[in-house]
């Protein structure tokens, strides 16, 4: 039964991308995502719902898009995780078993941003509600927690600034 379902997204994925370039390897992309024009994601990635792609936009492979939207031509470096769920530290226990069965915790989610021409290494985590700004570049491993400047670099845990991305005009 579950290859059948997962035979039928498919084909509901490509009839709903098709004409539009996108190359869809083995993933799990949600029918409510958005997907631009010329954007490729590579192997086991997953994109959640509700979640924007910009047109040339390349998501490398293991890359986890819980939420958010993604600018133009972003590069996402490999296992990357972008937008993820968080849990609540006001409540009695952390554990999602206790605060979505025995409360009435509802999930506030602040997606985040990334703006055109980011560069997102490998292994990077970008938290909720940030906002990456057009250019920036993120360090493989990198923990973004606070929003980055335009062209600004970043690297570390939590990232800081590194230096400011030197731009030429081709």
């Amino acid at each position: 039964m579950k290859i059948i379902k997962s035979i039928i997204k498919y084909f509901v994925l490509l009839i709903k991308y098709r004409g539009r370039n996108i190359k869809l390897m083995t993933c799990d992309i949600s029918l409510n995502a958005s997907l631009s024009n010329n954007v490729a994601i590579n192997k086991f990635c997953q994109v959640g719902s509700n979640v924007t792609i910009g047109e040339g936009t390349y998501l490398n492979q293991g890359v986890i898009l819980v939420s958010g939207s993604i600018g133009r031509y972003c590069s996402i470096g490999y296992y990357a995780v972008i937008g993820a769920h968080e849990h609540p530290l006001n409540l009695k226990y952390t554990s999602p078993h206790y605060y979505l069965h025995y409360t009435n915790y509802q999930d506030i989610s602040s997606p985040p941003t990334i703006e055109d021409d980011v560069w997102i290494g490998a292994n990077a985590f970008i938290k909720q509600g940030v906002t990456i700004s057009k250019g920036a570049v993120i360090a493989a491993g990198a923990v973004v927690v606070k929003d980055v400047p335009p062209y600004t670099i970043v690297g570390g845990v939590p990232a800081k600034i590194i230096s400011i991305r030197k731009r030429t005009d081709v």
